[in-house]
């Protein structure tokens, strides 16, 4: 039995008993042939190409269940757990503090205090060398208003007041930077409920 061809005279022939391939090896369909009249061609090559491509598809979904892609699978599904799993974890932590001593000289005594309604706790820091970084994590038990406390080389003590409340669920960063003169920047709040860093929010 003869072939089919392009009715111009050239374009890839389809053999007869089993579909063309193209260079790239892919079964070639009637879309693949513009000029092709279905109605040209046997029944029984048209049926044959269509269970060529049903094939191919099952093939597809073959190795989609295949160990490895199970595997894949079960990895994407491990990350994206872990990562779920850190922003659980950093949220338990509170607000991350990033204090910075940047005056060009070493301070003492340095704290950071919350006042709530009823609520009033200050924590104590380290003295804070030249260009030091001190990060700690921590919560106030409810919204409050917050304030830096250092002494100066000189022996004289400053308070910086922040200008806005931290709440009890926010898991913002928050940065405190000591300037030379004594002077203090505090970052503002934006009350933000999850950190998205997830576990590289510890970092």
């Amino acid at each position: 039995m003869g072939s089919v061809s392009h009715p111009g005279g050239t374009g890839p022939l389809i053999p007869s008993g089993k579909p063309a391939k193209s260079s790239t090896g892919r079964n070639l369909r009637f879309c693949d042939f513009p000029g092709l009249d279905r109605h040209c061609c046997p029944t029984w090559m048209r049926i044959n190409i269509s269970l060529s491509a049903i094939r191919e598809a099952m093939d597809n979904d073959e190795r989609a269940n295949s160990p490895r892609g199970r595997l894949r699978w079960v990895v994407v599904a491990a990350i994206i757990v872990i990562y779920l799993a850190g922003i659980v974890v950093r949220h338990s932590y509170g607000p991350r503090w990033e204090i910075t001593n940047k005056s060009g000289v070493a301070v003492h005594d340095v704290s950071l205090g919350f006042v709530g309604w009823k609520y009033q706790q200050e924590v104590p820091l380290p003295d804070l060398a030249p260009d030091q970084v001190k990060r700690l994590f921590f919560r106030p038990c409810m919204k409050s208003s917050y304030y830096f406390n250092f002494t100066d080389s000189q022996g004289t003590r400053h308070t910086e007041q922040g200008e806005l409340y931290i709440s009890g669920t926010d898991s913002d960063i928050h940065t405190v930077v000591i300037l030379p003169s004594n002077r203090v920047e505090i970052s503002l709040p934006t009350g933000r409920l999850v950190s998205w860093e997830s576990w590289l929010g510890f970092l």
